[in-house]
């Protein structure tokens, strides 16, 4: 999944916010170099990228999406999956969502010390740009597939996915739901064990 997810299925503990939201940036076992409560948002994160790679609904998507993305297809999906969760908001919690990622915003930047110089500059631009709010807007998922072409060195063109996400909407919507009502109980199991 991508930022807005994770953000969400980190919860109201603002380190395990950091941590999960700096994850992609800590490799191996780098994480030990972070204290005890980053480093359980560092392994949230890779929790739930694992679980959602095997996840059967993302494994389906992928399948309908391979043909024309290849290996991209998961990248692709995980900002699909941040449209879905923004678009349907409402469903999965209370709060505004303007309002909520203002505030998640406002917590990272605070605590932006504590991350690596790559997690700092992704930071910056998502607040610059709204990416967070942007999500539930296809113009949005555009820019933001737009913006990963440009970072990859095979220059592929991932833009045009949204055309698909448009068209099949509905369906994949009812997906997300499903898959998304799993990854709020995995998440909570997985914390409850550590």
């Amino acid at each position: 999944m991508n930022y807005l997810a994770h953000i969400y299925l980190s919860g109201e503990d603002t380190n395990l916010l950091v941590g999960n939201f700096m994850g992609d940036a800590v490799k191996g076992k780098n994480y030990f170099h972070f204290n005890k409560a980053l480093q359980k948002g560092i392994l949230l994160h890779r929790y739930i990228d694992t679980t959602t790679d095997t996840h059967p609904v993302t494994r389906e998507m992928r399948s309908m999406l391979r043909k024309d993305y290849g290996i991209f297809s998961g990248i692709i999906i995980d900002i699909f999956y941040d449209y879905f969760l923004a678009t349907n908001w409402s469903r999965f919690h209370h709060e505004d969502l303007k309002k909520y990622t203002q505030y998640k915003y406002a917590l990272l930047m605070e605590n932006n010390s504590l991350m690596p110089d790559k997690t700092k500059l992704i930071l910056s631009y998502m607040i610059q740009h709204d990416w967070l709010f942007q999500y539930q807007f296809t113009q949005g998922i555009e820019h933001v597939l737009r913006g990963m072409e440009q970072r990859i060195s095979s220059n592929p063109v991932l833009h045009t996915a949204t055309s698909l996400l448009i068209s099949h909407q509905n369906v994949w919507q009812e997906m997300f739901i499903e898959f998304f009502s799993d990854m709020i109980v995995l998440t909570a199991d997985f914390l409850h064990k550590k």
